[in-house]
C-alpha cells in the first residue's frame, strides 16, 4: 500500500547519505535479478567512463545482446514525496507534489544534457531511463502532472517505476529488433535490385549472342551454298574437272554430290 511504502522509504532515506543515494540502485538492482538479469554480467553499476569533457559514471548499465546498452538513473531525490504523505494539509500536498515534479524535471534536464549516446564503447539510443524507486510516489506525480511524460521523451528521457520499468525495457528491445529487421529488409531489397540488374545484362548479353549466332548461320549458309549449291558452284565445278579426266586423290564427299543432283546444277561455268 501507499502507506507501507511510504514507511519504507522514510526507514531508507534516515540512513547515512550513502545509503539514502544508493536505495534507489538497490531497488533497481533488486528488479534486474528478479527478471533474470546478472549482475556483473547483463548489467553493471557505476561503470565509468572518461570522456574528453570529464569522468560519467551511469547509475546503471544494462547489456544486451550484439554490443548494445541501456543507461538507467536512478538518483531522483524523494524528498518532497516524504512531505506529501506525512502532510495532512491539501495544499501542502499540492506544494510537496509540486516540488517533487520540479525535481524530476531538473534531473531529466540534468541526463537529457549528458549524451551518454556519444561515449565511445557505449552503444545506446539517445534515450536514458529514469527510474523513481517508490511506485506510489510515480503514479501520484503523473496523476498531478500528466505532462510530464511528454516533456522528458522530448528530451530523450524516458520516466519509469518499478511496475512499468521492464516493459520499457523491453519496449526498447523490440525497437531495436524492428530496426534490425528493417536492415536486414533493405539489405534483401538492395541484393535485389542488384540480382535484377546483373539478370538484364544477362539476358542483353544472351540477345548479343543470339544476334551473333544469327550472323555465323547467314555466314555459314552463305559459304555453304558457295560450295555446293547455286550455278558453277565450286563442288560441281570440280566434279566437271573430274569428268573430263583429270583424277583427284579424293572422291567429293557424298551429301555435295547429292545436292549438285538435285540442284541439276553440274556444267561450268
Amino acid at each position: 500500500t501507499m502507506n507501507e511504502e511510504a514507511k519504507k522509504l522514510t526507514k531508507a532515506l534516515s540512513h547515512e547519505a550513502k545509503v539514502k543515494g544508493n536505495w534507489g540502485e538497490l531497488i533497481l538492482e533488486k528488479i534486474l535479478e528478479g527478471s533474470g538479469l546478472r549482475p556483473g554480467k547483463d548489467f553493471k553499476r557505476e561503470v565509468v567512463f572518461r570522456t574528453d569533457e570529464g569522468t560519467k559514471r551511469p547509475d546503471v548499465v544494462i547489456y544486451l545482446p550484439k554490443g548494445r546498452h541501456i543507461v538507467v538513473d536512478s538518483k531522483v531525490s524523494l524528498n518532497a514525496y516524504l512531505k506529501f504523505v506525512n502532510s495532512d494539509s491539501k495544499s501542502e500536498k499540492g506544494y510537496a507534489l509540486k516540488e517533487l515534479s520540479r525535481t524530476i524535471n531538473a534531473r531529466v534536464k540534468e541526463l537529457s544534457e549528458r549524451d551518454y549516446f556519444e561515449i565511445p564503447g557505449l552503444k545506446t539510443p539517445e534515450l536514458v531511463l529514469l527510474f523513481l524507486p517508490n511506485e506510489a510516489a510515480f503514479i501520484e506525480v503523473f496523476r498531478d502532472d500528466e505532462g510530464i511524460v511528454q516533456r522528458s521523451m522530448n528530451s530523450n528521457v524516458l520516466i519509469t517505476g518499478p511496475s512499468t520499468f521492464l516493459a520499457s525495457l523491453n519496449i526498447i528491445r523490440q525497437v531495436w529488433s524492428f530496426e534490425e529487421q528493417n536492415d536486414r529488409t533493405m539489405e534483401l531489397i538492395d541484393r535485389a535490385r542488384k540480382i535484377y540488374k546483373k539478370c538484364m545484362g544477362f539476358v542483353s548479353s544472351m540477345e548479343d549472342v543470339g544476334r551473333h549466332i544469327d550472323k555465323a548461320k547467314d555466314a555459314h549458309c552463305i559459304a555453304f551454298n558457295q560450295l555446293s549449291q547455286g550455278k558453277g558452284n565450286l563442288v560441281s565445278q570440280l566434279e566437271g574437272i573430274e569428268r573430263i579426266g583429270l583424277s583427284v586423290q579424293k572422291q567429293t564427299a557424298p551429301r555435295f554430290v547429292k545436292q549438285i543432283e538435285v540442284d541439276g546444277h553440274d556444267e561450268i561455268s
